[in-house]
């Protein structure tokens, strides 16, 4: 019961959680490379996804309902 409860409660908040991560990454991603920091290869591939919308909302949305749904 306290499981479902939890899960419930986190499935609650992903749309919210996913937009936000979505606005951030955009507003990052739309800044001109010299004013970005350096940021690790890694780091750069999935800014590169999110401005290609390779990476969208949906996919943060479905990722962490499957961390939740663990």
């Amino acid at each position: 019961l306290v499981k479902a409860d939890r899960k419930r409660n986190l499935n609650k908040y992903i749309p919210d959680v996913a937009r936000a991560i979505m606005e951030t990454l955009g507003e990052i991603a739309d800044e001109s490379p010299p004013k970005r920091p350096r940021y690790d290869k890694e780091d750069e591939e999935l800014l590169e996804k999110v401005n290609s919308e390779e990476v969208t909302e949906m996919t943060f949305r479905d990722c962490l309902t499957q961390h939740v749904e663990q």
